[in-house]
């Protein structure tokens, strides 16, 4: 039979929960930055208050219930690799998309499962082809993912911190302007007008 609630096992399930939700928040932000208007200056993700009611965030949360983890994670990355030409960054980002779906399966194992106490192990069971499989498993296991999980959000924050957003922005405008410059040599080459020297 499953255990009653047992206070240690809840809180570090808990702790689980709580950082991966926070984790996906914090992909979940960073996509809809990476799709904003690199001319707009308001929606830089950084201190924004998750409780605040502002519509940064309640976009950051739709785009969050909106995709499956592993959807999130390919938007972030291909969204990375379309607004900036930075190899490094892009490199460290996929290593850390990387961690982060490894670090959601081990979340899935602990989840999505029953617990039974027997007299003072915890085991973790699940009814597979009729059988049913007993793994014995510690808190300080659920308790080193839920730390996995936080620093793997840390280390996202830290490499997209303020300035390297600001430098993908900067890279964007430039982008965009080199395009538009593209469209005006066009156009007056099509119109037998003479480019102008900047």
């Amino acid at each position: 039979m499953p255990c009653k609630p047992n206070k240690e096992l809840s809180e570090a399930l808990g702790r689980v929960t709580f950082n991966f939700e926070n984790l996906t928040f914090c992909i979940s932000k960073f996509v809809l930055h990476l799709n904003k208007d690199p001319y707009n200056k308001k929606l830089h993700p950084f201190m924004r208050d998750p409780k605040s009611k502002d519509d940064y965030t309640r976009l950051a949360l739709a785009v969050k219930t909106k995709y499956s983890f592993g959807e999130l994670c390919e938007i972030f990355i291909s969204s990375l690799k379309e607004k900036t030409q930075n190899n490094d960054l892009i490199k460290n980002l996929e290593e850390c998309v990387k961690d982060a779906k490894k670090a959601q399966k081990k979340r899935n194992y602990f989840i999505h499962n029953l617990y039974t106490e027997n007299p003072n192990k915890i085991y973790r069971f699940k009814v597979k082809n009729n059988e049913i499989r007993f793994v014995e498993i510690s808190c300080e296991q659920i308790e080193c993912l839920a730390e996995e999980l936080y620093s793997i959000a840390e280390r996202l924050e830290q490499i997209l911190n303020r300035k390297v957003l600001e430098q993908i922005d900067v890279e964007q405008i430039d982008t965009s302007l080199t395009r538009i410059e593209e469209k005006l040599d066009i156009m007056l080459k099509h119109f037998g007008l003479p480019i102008p020297f900047v």
